[in-house]
């Protein structure tokens, strides 16, 4: 808005997926029109997004538009927080793994939990991307259901969680690491709040968000705790909006390569009697069914396939001298679906011999033969080595005893 784009007017229309149609967080959901009449969908994947504006201007009802759309993607996993007692997310119950509603201490100390599994789930994708050697989350690894699947979760009215006294501080912490380092595990957080201010909503929360949401609020001080420090220096203005006659529009960043938009959100009743919301769980409860992905609820963590390079070579290698580089398409033929033996070089696996296992293949007439007996003895040392540390620990508990 900022002055320059005029004022909202009208609405955007009924929502694009209302009656049928998946969804692609990979190229994000639908979120509303611009004042040009243009559609526009929000980014999901490598992104966080911030939420916020007052009381009553849409804030809520947009992330009820960007949950619906996630999922319609049946391989996203969700997970809402609401720390008040309100209805406005129960539609979604069911199509989340985790849920909370309520501002009690019991309901908030779930919120610390969950958002701490969350931060140990990230730990583990991290770990989980280095057996895949990729940098981060795609389409192609979403598809395998191996636990690299899009994980999105909500903290509505997020001032509530942070500013609890017990809680608050953890919960902050697990916030700030998730929005920094979840994004390329295909991981997206998203605060929703009513209270931007530096009290409530930790900087590095805001710092970190990509996606950038106000709804009308009343100063610079809001306006820049959700756009960013100086936007309304720069004509960036969510006070600009009108309370109650702007309803539903926000200012939005991230969304485009423009500076900002003025977008008015699509609207999903949730109401008994015009409930809109219902339809599209059962609609993506069926396509999760029918791809046969795993509930929400179920563990979607496949046990991750271990493997003893030495052992393997042992396997593959017979009695002569193999050059180094014939021996990966041996493990590849060991192993297939092992995937670091699919990117494996003979370099690589030389210079993994060296640094892991002491094992130094010399180069003989540019060749590098890899000796079977050098594998075997490294296993043999590595037995007797097992050996030691099990009788030191052992004599260690007869001293204690």
């Amino acid at each position: 808005m900022g002055g320059r784009q005029g004022r909202a007017r009208g609405c955007p229309g009924a929502y694009p997926l209302l009656t049928g149609g998946l969804v692609d967080v990979f190229k994000g959901v639908p979120a509303g029109k611009t004042l040009r009449g243009e559609e526009l969908r929000e980014p999901v994947m490598g992104r966080n997004s911030v939420v916020g504006g007052a009381p009553g201007q849409g804030k809520s009802s947009a992330s009820k538009t960007f949950m619906a759309g996630c999922a319609l993607d049946p391989t996203v996993e969700m997970r809402i927080w609401v720390p008040d007692q309100n209805f406005d997310f129960e539609r979604f119950k069911r199509r989340c793994s985790r849920y909370v509603m309520g501002a009690d201490d019991e309901s908030i100390r779930q919120i610390r939990d969950d958002l701490k599994e969350m931060h140990d789930e990230m730990q583990r994708r991290g770990d989980l991307l280095k057996v895949y050697e990729t940098e981060q989350v795609t389409r192609e690894l979403a598809d395998k259901n191996i636990g690299l699947h899009p994980l999105v979760g909500l903290l509505e009215e997020a001032h509530v969680a942070f500013q609890h006294e017990e809680y608050g501080e953890e919960i902050a912490k697990y916030a700030v690491a998730l929005v920094k380092l979840g994004r390329k595990r295909g991981m997206h957080f998203r605060v929703s709040t009513q209270a931007p201010t530096a009290t409530s909503l930790p900087k590095d929360v805001t710092r970190n968000c990509t996606n950038n949401v106000a709804f009308y609020v009343q100063d610079y001080v809001a306006n820049d705790g959700l756009l960013g420090q100086g936007a309304f220096k720069q004509g960036v203005r969510a006070t600009d909006l009108i309370p109650g006659e702007n309803r539903g529009t926000a200012i939005v960043k991230g969304f485009t390569a423009a500076k900002y938009e003025t977008l008015q959100w699509y609207f999903l009743d949730g109401a008994e009697g015009n409930d809109q919301i219902t339809p599209i769980i059962d609609r993506a409860l069926a396509a999760i069914k029918k791809r046969e992905l795993p509930a929400p609820g179920d563990s979607r963590r496949p046990e991750i396939e271990s493997r003893d390079l030495l052992a393997d070579l042992d396997e593959v290698l017979g009695e002569d001298p193999v050059r180094i580089a014939d021996v990966p398409a041996l493990l590849k033929r060991l192993a297939p679906a092992w995937t670091p033996y699919q990117s494996l070089t003979g370099k690589a696996l030389r210079e993994q011999l060296a640094a892991e296992f002491g094992i130094k293949v010399a180069s003989t007439g540019n060749r590098y033969p890899l000796d079977p007996t050098t594998v075997r003895d490294a296993i043999v040392r590595r037995e007797r080595d097992a050996d030691q540390d099990d009788e030191a620990s052992s004599d260690g508990d007869q001293l204690a005893g």
